[in-house]
């Protein structure tokens, strides 16, 4: 009986993954071919659909042997492939391998022996069948994997579920009308033992079924399995050439092959960030505020200086609002509580300290111990930057919308989210107006914040499903699929407009997105807007829905998302598809390495709703799976992809079942979950009764994760090669870097497009205006971060040596050395009569060091200085550069802001000066 080889290609894709396309021969598969993948960490593995069990069509009588060929090409010393399948040599298979002599490369070696394989498993496959009687092979089945079992005894690498050794096919029972299982209606050609008959609850046959209950549609007219004007293909399916629009029609760009293209990503806009500020030398600087400020502008940018600045206001918007609302409250007035006003410089402050909070591992809310010196948590930056009693005040009368102007509750326009609305629609209108142009698919779900208490209009809810959370509110959001930026959203509650058709809120929610999504796509060159097409969007089952699809459709956008079994295509008798959950047990996991249902409707278009094709994928998973699309897969079919865990014996290796729909639904799908536990894990969170703080709150998490986002753009070096980093900062360091330089941000030191406008650097004279910072500082406080990181105003080691020579330096355990530095103090001169600034901590000292003739404070027994240690911490090597003197003569310590150092400061200093010169 001929056989025909396998035809094998290698391809690599957008994951470095390489994925191998091969035809099987003997009719196993018939076209397309089948997808196996090889991963990065086994580099060797190969998943081949012939080593699945279930899959079992009868052979074709098609093409002359090839067997001769491939072996006169592998240099194999034996005629025929036959030979080499009767012969006892178990080695070889072996003799394929590439030798000095050989005329191709090793990868042309790899292809042979694969497609030897292929040959050699086909061979034994026609050697079972032949020797069965005749009709046999019909009635069962026999799969590759089992007959190669049989005769050859082969393990396979890629743990398959089959059907087990000692399974035998039950009689039918005709006593209750079930008919042979070689008379039943097989389009998928599966084996009898996922493939079986049910009774119902008369105890009738009602036909053979699959275990999760899936039926074949009987042949209609024309040949086709078609129901209410859905076209069901239980084999691989792709778009023929009869009607539909042709493979690859789809996601454009995207292939069956490589499914994302980078021809479909996003970018932002090297011009705009160039326009804002962003240089090489901020790269460098790791100026983190500078990304921040990108989403949220500390000034109002109609006055920032820059032309045609795209950004919408936030802090000065805040500042408005907030002293709008302190006004009504009478504060400030002849008759309410005296407070200043608040500046928008302060408002950033009072955010940093959030952000603060969070990178010290979050307090749960209780932030005011930051302030208290008797905690571990005290923290110098933030009782430099607001004393509690201001933070207090400003969170009392912070505001981020106009009270005035708002609707009120019963107005048709009326907006429960009006009070933190703000804090979503400026992250969102900036990083629009930042990008060039958006990523092509999108994935949208829904964010959650927690708050116990109250919230008008049906905005706070008990939530179900999310861990840590039982009460808050949700806001949908849309963003790109391979990084967090957020394109369009809509606020979760109870009052939303929902026209007919759209009676269900996931659906409405999505018709809602698609209308400001639809504002953003280029119509034509030049026009500013971001989608260069109408993109594809990832959505979870509370969203699905034909109204959804539809919908979608009509306005020539595409969609993928999981369908619940509720939610089933209209006029489609459910028992067609993949619906009960039934057990977990061998059948079910054998019936998984089948391909999946296909079925697929056409809608042309009509008047001006566009033309589009729906598609929906139903297979057997851990339990009953479906899939729904529109416009969106270009192919159906099964393919398995390799995993392995564990290492030495008790390594793991097994094939997971998956098809086109569900890997570009789990490649999309997580961009909101991921984004949403990122802004968990920045644990900004204060106490409040006001329940749109907890929103507030959360926006800014938002901000600070896409900001993140921009960074590593920017340092990937995609944009410009010059903003490349070698390493770039952690999202940790990301936050520890931008909550010091909120606490520390002064607009006199005109580091970011509008500072100079501001009323505290006008009324500066044109001479102190010129000595404020040009270029971000690494550093200018110390703090523990800033200090054991290294940076720009870390000591150098050329300083460190030079101390060490003038012999002010003890070591930190010397005693001997710090002796005799400590006996100078009783020595004569070593007394000053009018005092001076003392070296360590700039206070007015009455004694000095007569070996380093510095003033020092040597344990005074009497005055406001009584009993301090100065002279001991400042001939400590673990202090050097810590000191008041040392801020002053240092050229590494040039324009540091000093304060006296904190026990955190030391200990992070030390780290620093041992890793200059090793421990002390």
């Amino acid at each position: 009986m001929p056989t025909r080889t396998a035809n094998h290609t290698v391809t690599t894709n957008p994951n470095g993954n390489e994925e191998g396309h091969v035809t099987l021969p003997l009719g196993f598969v018939s076209s397309p071919p089948v997808v196996v993948r090889r991963t990065n960490t086994s580099p060797a593995g190969l998943t081949l659909l012939s080593e699945i069990s279930s899959i079992t069509l009868p052979p074709s009588e098609e093409d002359e042997d090839n067997s001769n060929e491939i072996c006169q090409r592998s240099n194999a010393p034996i005629d025929t492939l036959e030979e080499l399948v009767d012969s006892d040599d178990d080695d070889a298979l072996d003799r394929l391998e590439p030798d000095d002599n050989s005329m191709g490369g090793e990868e042309d070696f790899q292809v042979l022996t694969i497609e030897a394989e292929s040959a050699i498993e086909d061979r034994m496959y026609q050697l079972c069948i032949a020797g069965k009687p005749e009709g046999e092979e019909e009635d069962h089945c026999v799969s590759k994997k089992d007959v190669l079992m049989e005769m050859v005894d082969l393990t396979p690498e890629v743990k398959i579920p089959g059907i087990p050794p000692n399974w035998q096919p039950t009689e039918p029972r005709v006593a209750n009308g079930e008919v042979p299982f070689d008379e039943v209606d097989n389009p998928g050609n599966w084996n009898e033992y996922i493939y079986r008959g049910k009774l119902n609850k008369s105890r009738q046959y009602k036909g053979h079924s699959l275990p999760s209950g899936a039926q074949p549609v009987p042949v209609s007219e024309g040949g086709k399995r078609t129901i209410n004007g859905w076209e069901f293909h239980y084999g691989p399916w792709t778009p023929d050439d009869e009607g539909d629009d042709g493979p690859g029609s789809f996601r454009s760009g995207a292939t069956t092959e490589n499914m994302f293209p980078e021809s479909r990503k996003g970018c932002l806009s090297v011009a705009t960030l160039k326009l804002l500020g962003l240089t090489k030398s901020r790269m460098d600087g790791d100026d983190a505020l500078f990304f921040y400020q990108l989403l949220y502008p500390i000034c109002d940018p109609k006055r920032s200086g820059v032309a045609k600045d795209p950004r919408e206001a936030y802090y000065f918007d805040v500042e408005t609002f907030t002293r709008k609302y302190a006004a009504s409250l009478e504060y400030g007035g002849s008759y309410g509580q005296t407070i200043k006003p608040v500046l928008a410089a302060e408002l950033l402050k009072f955010h940093g300290i959030m952000v603060r909070d969070g990178v010290h591992g979050g307090s749960r809310g209780a932030v005011y111990r930051l302030w208290d010196p008797t905690c571990s948590c005290y923290d110098k930056d933030v009782v430099n930057a607001l004393s509690l009693y201001r933070f207090r005040q400003i969170k009392r009368i912070i505001k981020l919308n106009d009270n005035a102007k708002s609707k009120p509750r019963g107005h048709e326009l009326y907006d429960p989210a009006h009070k933190y609305d703000m804090a979503y629609r400026v992250v969102v209108a900036n990083c629009n107006s930042l990008t060039l142009y958006a990523e092509s698919d999108l994935c949208c779900d829904e964010m959650t914040w927690k708050f116990m208490g109250y919230g008008e209009g049906g905005v706070v809810r008990r939530i179900v499903g999310k861990p840590g959370v039982t009460k808050g509110g949700q806001v949908v959001m849309t963003s790109d699929a391979s990084c967090c930026r957020p394109r369009a959203y809509v606020h979760r509650h109870t009052l939303h407009h929902r026209p007919t058709g759209f009676a269900k809120q996931g659906p409405n929610e999505v018709r809602m997105i698609v209308e400001k999504l639809d504002c953003l796509i280029s119509k034509e060159d030049g026009d500013g807007k971001i989608f260069r097409e109408k993109p594809h969007i990832t959505l979870d089952n509370f969203f699905s829905g034909d109204e959804t699809l539809d919908h979608l459709g009509e306005l020539g956008f595409a969609a993928t998302m999981t369908s619940r079994r509720d939610r089933l295509p209209a006029g489609v008798p459910k028992h067609h598809f993949h619906h009960e959950k039934g057990p977990v047990d061998d059948r079910s996991k054998a019936a998984r390495f089948i391909h999946p249902i296909t079925c697929v409707k056409k809608f042309p278009q009509d008047g001006e709703k566009k033309a589009y094709t729906r598609t929906h994928v139903s297979f057997q998973s851990t339990g009953s799976t479906n899939f729904s699309t529109v416009n969106a897969i270009n192919s159906s079919r099964l393919y398995v992809v390799k995993k392995e865990r564990g290492v030495g014996k008790e390594k793991r290796i097994w094939g997971v079942e998956n098809n086109p729909a569900r890997t570009l639904y789990l490649s999309h799908y997580g961009r909101i979950d991921t984004d949403d536990a990122m802004m968990a894990g920045t644990q900004i969170q204060y106490r409040s009764r006001k329940y749109w703080h907890s929103a507030m709150l959360h926006g800014l998490r938002l901000a600070i994760v896409t900001a993140y986002s921009f960074y590593l753009e920017a340092s990937s070096g995609s944009l410009d090669a010059s903003w490349k980093l070698v390493k770039p900062m952690t999202f940790h360091q990301f936050r520890d870097r931008l909550s010091t330089q909120m606490l520390q941000y002064k607009p006199r030191f005109n580091m970011y497009p509008g500072d100079s406008g501001f009323r505290s650097v006008t009324v500066l004279s044109k001479k102190a205006r010129s000595k404020t910072h040009v270029v971000p500082s690494k550093r200018s406080r110390q703090t523990a971060v800033s200090v054991s990181t290294g940076g720009q105003h870390c000591v150098l080691i050329d300083e460190l040596d030079n101390a060490r020579k003038s012999k002010r330096l003890c070591g930190a355990f010397n005693h001997t050395e710090l002796s005799k530095h400590l006996a100078s103090f009783l020595e004569k001169g070593a007394s000053i009569s009018s005092g001076s600034k003392c070296a360590w901590c700039g206070e007015k000292a009455y004694q000095r060091c007569t070996i380093c003739k510095v003033p020092l404070h040597n344990f005074p027994a009497k005055g406001m200085h009584k009993g301090k240690s100065c002279s001991v911490d400042w001939h400590n090597d673990s202090n050097f550069g810590l000191g008041y003197k040392d801020c002053k003569s240092l050229a590494s310590k040039a324009s540091v802001n000093w304060s006296l150092p904190s026990l955190a400061a030391k200990k992070a200093n030390m780290e620093h000066i041992d890793g200059l010169s090793g421990p002390i």
